[in-house]
């Protein structure tokens, strides 16, 4: 009788061992895939529980081994080598993982002073954040708070965010732009500029103010073929003080004009001359504009009447100057009795005037 029992209970439990096993309150067959299959509405499996010290004294844990840790209240399971916290362990890179979700696919907040993602590359060419996209948005950042920042780049010595399109816009902004910090210090009025390589930086856009006007000549006569340097008496404006005005005494430096900085400047300037000599007329006279000293251009007129040999002399240029390049009016004349001639030196018949029209 005893031999009968041993040999029922041995024939039972050689079922069970090769049988699949179903729990649930329903009396559902187990998955064809599944050694244990459990299920239920309202309740779960329970993984063992012990202490950090009754974990790690577990003898010759299993490969795949898992226990509830309540020391540290996550799970952990054997590696085959070490315990690991399932929720601290990192994902096995390269990790590549692909979805169709109406949702973030992968979301990570933190609400300290930390970053919520961080990228990093230490190799030449390499990419701390990636992103990539045929239709949409490769790297997107959404700021909604004032002094908050959507997407921040940072570099020591490289650079801190880069755009590079092959035939489509590489920077598309649809809001206000502030640049400042390296080399590119803003200032009231500046405007953005780069060199060859594209290297960018502030500038004024307005160069700055240089004009000056004076009016009515202190010459009396204008020799007959010596060229008379001008002399101005009145003084419509100077704004930054570069014409050496003339005080009454002739010299090498009065009524001259001394360029401050490097640009392009636009000089003009007119006077009358007169001959009231019945017998001859102004055969031809000449105004030029002197850039340090030699004729730059020079303009020339006739009489204008036949009896009163009135010469009318008007002149204007553009030029490039240097800073302290000099210029002055100078004029001659010609005439048949070899006279010298007289100046109208009303403010209405002569003028001499500059300014600068752009700095270099």
């Amino acid at each position: 009788m005893k031999t009968f029992n041993l040999l029922i209970l041995i024939t039972l439990f050689a079922k069970i061992s090769f049988a699949q096993i179903a729990i649930n309150t329903n009396g559902a067959s187990s998955h064809g895939s599944a050694i244990l299959d459990v299920s239920s509405t309202s309740k779960g499996i329970l993984i063992p529980r012990m202490n950090t010290s009754q974990r790690t004294g577990i003898g010759s844990p299993a490969k795949g081994l898992m226990v509830f840790d309540n020391d540290t209240n996550s799970y952990w399971f054997y590696n085959g080598s070490a315990w690991s916290n399932l929720s601290t362990t990192p994902l096995t890179l390269p990790y590549q993982q692909t979805i169709n979700s109406g949702v973030d696919a992968f979301e990570i907040t933190n609400n300290g002073v930390g970053a919520a993602l961080k990228g990093n590359s230490t190799v030449v060419n390499g990419a701390g954040v990636y992103g990539e996209t045929s239709n949409g948005t490769g790297v997107k950042g959404y700021s909604s708070n004032a002094g908050s920042v959507a997407v921040f780049g940072s570099s020591a010595s490289g650079t801190g965010l880069k755009g590079y399109s092959f035939t489509g816009t590489a920077l598309d902004i649809n809001g206000n732009v502030k640049i400042a910090g390296g080399n590119t210090n803003p200032s009231d009025g500046a405007v953005l500029t780069s060199d060859a390589s594209g290297n960018a930086t502030w500038q004024k856009n307005n160069p700055p103010k240089i004009s000056f006007a004076v009016r009515g000549v202190a010459n009396g006569t204008i020799p007959y073929i010596s060229i008379a340097k001008i002399e101005y008496l009145n003084e419509d404006h100077d704004l930054q003080n570069n014409f050496a005005h003339f005080t009454g005494v002739a010299s090498s430096t009065s009524s001259k004009f001394t360029a401050p900085i490097p640009g392009v400047y636009s000089f003009s300037a007119s006077m009358e001359l007169e001959y009231n000599y019945p017998l001859y007329n102004i055969n031809s006279a000449h105004i030029s504009i002197f850039k340090n000293g030699t004729a730059y251009t020079t303009r020339s007129g006739s009489p204008n009447n036949s009896n009163t040999s009135v010469v009318q002399l008007m002149i204007e240029t553009t030029m490039h100057l240097n800073a302290n390049d000099i210029i002055s009016i100078g004029v001659n004349q010609f005439n048949g009795g070899g006279d010298p001639v007289n100046c109208d030196n009303s403010v209405e018949s002569s003028h001499f005037s500059g300014h600068l029209l752009f700095a270099d």
